[in-house]
């Protein structure tokens, strides 16, 4: 009798071992029956016609972007695509991401800490370092995937402003500008804080 308990009692063992759920862990995703869906990111930029300037780089323009989806404080996937109309990614349906966007600075490497990436700091240093477009930002907290079909909108904010001078010289007869100078201006920016 004593045989036939320990050979029951091996094979319960034995069976609750290879169990592919764990019961009473809520973290725990089975990725087996986890269902991976494509979100489309559709992306747009802000228009800010009020201002106008005589330098090359367009506000609206987007060459690249550079997507970030984060779960837990952890990264879950990301994305660079050059000249995006429209953007997918793989994303599990029922999770909950926080969803983030860099545009016009090239492919960036996301950090696997979103605490890391909240903290970023890009450097803009001169104006002629921008391309064609302004660098732009966006994000989104708290995005639960639903639907395959399910799709998030980016519009995307700039990440540096124009500045324009103006000057009425109707009545200063011998009034010349010889140069400009922008003093104490940011040398980074911190996209997402």
């Amino acid at each position: 009798i004593m045989k036939r308990i320990s050979i029951i009692t091996s094979a319960v063992l034995l069976a609750c071992s290879c169990m592919t759920e764990r019961i009473g862990d809520p973290t725990y995703v089975d990725t087996a029956r986890e269902d991976i869906v494509d979100v489309e990111f559709r992306i747009t930029s802000r228009d800010s016609s009020a201002t106008r300037s005589s330098i090359s780089a367009s506000e609206t323009e987007i060459e690249d972007i550079n997507i970030y989806a984060y779960s837990g404080g952890r990264l879950e996937n990301e994305t660079y695509i050059d000249s995006p109309k429209s953007v997918s990614l793989s994303l599990a349906r029922g999770k909950t991401y926080n969803l983030y966007a860099l545009s016009n600075i090239g492919r960036h490497e996301a950090p696997v800490s979103e605490d890391e990436l909240l903290d970023l700091k890009l450097s803009m240093g001169y104006m002629s370092s921008i391309g064609e477009g302004f660098p732009m930002s966006w994000s989104k907290t708290g995005h639960t995937v639903s639907t395959a079909a399910s799709g998030v909108d980016v519009t995307l904010v700039r990440l540096v402003s124009r500045i324009r001078l103006s000057l009425d010289r109707s009545e200063l007869e011998n009034f010349r500008v010889r140069a400009v100078r922008l003093c104490q201006s940011a040398l980074c920016v911190c996209p997402f804080t």
